[in-house]
């Protein structure tokens, strides 16, 4: 106990001593502030021009200069990305001279939040863009087809990366210009901070050999939301939790602490309501009126009723239904007929349509191959994308013939409303 006081006054007692950035030839606030403003400036171009892309971050750093103007860092942290922690770093190793050698043991302490320009705001969502990086194998592809090829080309780069950060994984929207990463802003961060660098050097680099060249310049600026990597075991997300418990901002850590109960405990509701209010409780949050959640607001009360009842008030309605296909409507007075027969309609197009290349069939490549696909409100198909995959030339027929399955006559209801649904089909890739 000796030693846990005394561990927690030499903390408070160095926190105290920290200052921030004193200049040298500044005898006013007003005069210091505008010195460390023009100082942020020159380091969010010098990150942008040397690493072409800015990532929303956040960065600590506390270190002491002495007479001669030598820095050492006592306390450094980033939450996104290294390579911006190592430039500020050398950003601050440069402005040393200007800035007042510590005197009597004092820290100077500088954090800095980095946002995205503001116009990234002004970049349309991927799904509504018109011109995109087109790759040429999918030329001949409908629209969908074609927006789903560049969606593997980011796959690609998951796949590369996955295999070099077994153990992390991460979640993204990706702002491009010109075909190329110029903004990255994480929703989910990766406990690795090499990975979100390594993840947006992939991408450009797989983007510039998959596809044509040519349609980059013509590309609209868009921005585009993709996950990578595949692990979220239990552990590692506690391990999560417990990292973003600490940052200021507690929106992540409450984002994945509703994801986490919710994938590991959703068949047992009191269990999930309790880790919530746990995990809320340990921010100070677990008092509040409400909680939002990924847009969506949660009454506090009604998690609580939850963990001491286990009773989930909120049901699905008896309306819910499938999407259904022409020649399925016979089938609805049974949800599970509709489901057979959507199921069946969809296999049947994909069997009828799919055209094995004879390339594939002469090297021998074959596998099953996984596409998740969504039907919109209209009944259309959409947000294609290859969650798994054998080999390009199977992969890509594969974004083909789904992007060419039949609109439904009627998408899935939910509480008398039009809802979008996502699939995922598995292709068997078979030689005969």
């Amino acid at each position: 106990m000796k030693y846990l006081l005394l561990l927690l006054f030499t903390l408070s007692f160095a926190f105290s001593q920290a200052e921030g950035l004193q200049f040298s030839d500044c005898n006013s606030q007003d005069c210091n502030d505008k010195k460390l403003q023009d100082f942020e400036e020159q380091t969010f171009k010098l990150i942008q021009s040397k690493l072409g892309y800015i990532v929303c971050d956040s960065l600590c750093l506390s270190f002491r200069i002495n007479n001669i103007g030598v820095v050492t860092f006592s306390h450094e942290f980033v939450t996104s990305s290294s390579i911006t922690l190592t430039l500020a770093k050398e950003q601050i190793r440069a402005l040393s001279a200007k800035l007042k050698p510590s005197i009597n043991g004092k820290t100077y302490s500088w954090s800095w939040k980095i946002s995205l320009p503001k116009n990234v705001n002004e970049y349309t969502a991927f799904e509504n863009t018109i011109y995109f990086p087109l790759v040429s194998q999918c030329n001949t592809f409908n629209q969908k087809g074609k927006k789903a090829c560049f969606r593997y080309v980011l796959n690609v780069a998951d796949w590369e990366i996955s295999k070099r950060y077994s153990k992390d994984n991460a979640r993204y929207n990706l702002y491009f210009q010109n075909g190329k990463v110029v903004g990255v802003d994480p929703t989910r961060l990766p406990l690795n901070k090499s990975y979100t660098d390594s993840a947006v050097s992939a991408i450009n680099r797989k983007v510039l050999q998959i596809t044509d060249v040519s349609t980059l310049q013509n590309s609209e600026n868009f921005v585009i939301e993709i996950e990578m990597g595949n692990t979220f075991n239990r552990s590692y997300a506690k391990k999560r939790l417990k990292y973003l418990r600490i940052l200021s901002s507690k929106q992540m850590y409450i984002d994945e602490t509703f994801e986490f109960s919710t994938k590991y405990y959703n068949s047992k509701p009191k269990k999930e309501a309790s880790i919530i209010l746990k995990n809320l409780a340990q921010i100070g949050m677990d008092k509040l009126d409400t909680i939002q959640v990924k847009g969506k607001s949660y009454s506090i009360d009604s998690i609580r009723r939850v963990s001491e009842t286990g009773i989930v008030l909120e049901k699905h309605q008896s309306d819910d239904s499938f999407p259904i296909y022409a020649g399925c409507e016979n089938s609805t007075n049974s949800k599970e007929e509709t489901r057979k027969c959507f199921q069946h309609k969809i296999l049947t197009h994909v069997s009828s349509n799919f055209k094995f290349p004879d390339e594939a069939r002469t090297k021998g490549i074959q596998g099953r191959i996984y596409v998740n696909f969504v039907i919109e409100k209209d009944g259309s198909i959409g947000n294609i994308d290859l969650i798994r995959n054998v080999h390009p030339l199977l992969d890509f027929e594969s974004i083909r013939v789904v992007s060419e399955i039949p609109d439904v006559d009627k998408p899935a209801m939910q509480k008398g409303e039009p809802v979008r649904m996502s699939f995922t089909l598995p292709i068997n890739t078979k030689l005969q």
